[in-house]
């Protein structure tokens, strides 16, 4: 929050300020100069003003279309996490005790600290915590340290260490 209010009081500012330069030079333009000067000028006038309004409003929609795309990659980032989440915890339930447990143990450990601290954390644009590092490694650790027994738990361990990369690709 404390960034935020930083950007907003900033922001207010300097559209405040550049409203008042821009009154100021008007009024002292309107002063200085006669109006009989001016008004032969009205009508280019319109034409520049009329091209400043169309080359504003491109830049605008650029910038939307940015935002928009940001904010879908996001969207499909985090739905991407969430997968390889969901895909890894289902996983482990063909893998050999104790990782069996570790891993889906971790996995909801993971899943509840990017929920509960980290959305929290972007959202109040604040450092997150290691919480949800922590339980990522121990998947890792977890799978690194499982043997499996025979061939159905050794494809099962592959697809998980796939799951767990692409998981840690997508944080």
């Amino acid at each position: 929050m404390h960034t935020t209010w930083h950007v907003l009081v900033d922001g207010i500012l300097w559209v405040a300020g550049s409203v008042a330069v821009s009154l100021v030079v008007l009024w002292l333009v309107r002063r200085v100069v006669p109006h009989q000067r001016l008004t032969p000028h009205n009508e280019v006038s319109g034409f520049v003003y009329a091209a400043i309004g169309v080359i504003y409003a491109v830049l605008v929609g650029f910038a939307v279309i940015t935002v928009w795309e940001q904010v879908r990659d996001a969207e499909t980032n985090a739905f991407q996490e969430a997968s390889a989440t969901d895909s890894l915890y289902r996983l482990a339930a063909g893998l050999p005790e104790p990782t069996r447990t570790e891993v889906q143990q971790a996995s909801i450990a993971y899943a509840q600290a990017v929920v509960d601290v980290e959305w929290d954390a972007m959202a109040n644009a604040i450092a997150p915590s290691t919480e949800a590092v922590t339980q990522l490694d121990a998947v890792w650790v977890a799978l690194a340290r499982s043997t499996p027994t025979n061939a159905t738990e050794t494809a099962i361990l592959d697809e998980s260490l796939d799951q767990l990369d692409q998981l840690t690709g997508h944080r």
